[in-house]
């Protein structure tokens, strides 16, 4: 007879395994990301004169024609761009921005459309800071990048009223239904969504603040073991890993279940595309060449991904006036 471990054994197994990470991204900061990241930003030959590297990036990155880690990072945020299909003069809401480098793609980026608003909402202080530095230095010395108006909010992506309280009558919660500003024709979330307590009361409350027509896009994950993946390694995935991970178990749907919530939310052209092959592989190598505890956490997302999670792109568009008046 095989051996079929016990649920507390395989619990077991997966607190030994992500004890080390947890560890180390807890005594890094008191927020779920700290500046450990930089040195996964760190490429030979890129600001070797400067005291931090040139970019900030963290997110886990298309790895399809690049193995440096920063170029695959920009190359997820610009495949994420492009799916809501910016236009110049737009207004941006890109959520969950980190230390800024999604930011500066909408001021600099040849491939991407200077808008004429741009809002960002992060939760975490330092990156907020940072962001507003990277944000406020680039408008001064980049062309055109002066002329687009940047509003920056420090606080949770999905609002809250008791909890999203401005700090001033004129910085309110972008996504606050109160929210007199012109609604967004675009929204992005980088690899971040996941988080989010929970996607689904972000993705409503992004609907909400559409422009009618506009669009939204996300890098996200989502759940979806196969009927030969094991009970045991979805039970790490789901009960160990997604807790590590901050994946809240509302959060870990499938594919088709992803469309369907959006579609009931009234969204229009949902595309839902899976691109693990292009996202785990090459980010767990190039963590296992990070060594140290790096290589254990690139045996979480192993586990992650065997356990049946999934890397996609998402988007979906907001009815048109014509087509919601019908």
């Amino acid at each position: 007879m095989a051996f079929r471990p016990s649920i507390k054994q395989a619990l077991c197994a997966t607190v030994v395994l992500v004890l080390g990470v947890s560890i180390y991204i807890g005594s890094q900061h008191h927020e779920p990301y700290g500046d450990f990241h930089l040195q996964l930003n760190v490429v030979s030959g890129r600001g070797k004169h400067e005291s931090r590297p040139e970019t900030e990036w963290l997110n886990m990155g298309l790895w399809k024609d690049t193995g440096i880690f920063p170029d695959a990072c920009e190359a997820l945020a610009l495949r994420m761009i492009a799916l809501a299909m910016p236009t110049p003069g737009g207004r941006i809401l890109d959520v969950g921005h980190g230390s800024g480098d999604s930011l500066l793609l909408h001021l600099s980026h040849p491939s991407v459309p200077r808008p004429q608003s741009l809002a960002g909402i992060t939760s975490i202080k330092g990156q907020h800071q940072r962001a507003s530095e990277r944000v406020a230095e680039a408008q001064e010395k980049l062309l055109h990048a002066s002329e687009v108006s940047v509003d920056l909010y420090l606080g949770d992506a999905v609002f809250a009223p008791l909890l999203s309280k401005p700090s001033s009558s004129e910085h309110t919660h972008p996504l606050d239904p109160d929210n007199t500003s012109p609604p967004f024709t675009s929204i992005l979330a980088l690899d971040c969504a996941y988080h989010f307590v929970t996607r689904e009361a972000f993705l409503t409350q992004s609907f909400a603040r559409l422009a009618p027509g506009g669009r939204i896009a996300l890098a996200d994950m989502a759940f979806e073991p196969s009927t030969s993946t094991s009970w045991y390694s979805i039970l790490l995935a789901r009960n160990g890993v997604g807790p590590t991970l901050s994946v809240p178990i509302e959060n870990m749907v499938s594919k088709s279940q992803y469309a369907a919530q959006m579609h009931k939310m009234g969204y229009v052209n949902v595309t839902v595309e899976d691109i693990s092959d292009d996202v785990f592989p090459g980010f767990q190598e190039f963590l296992v060449s990070k060594r140290g505890l790096w290589r254990i956490f690139a045996r979480v997302i192993g586990l992650w991904v065997k356990g049946g999670g999934k890397f996609v792109l998402v988007s979906g568009q907001k009815p048109t006036v014509d087509v919601m008046e019908t």
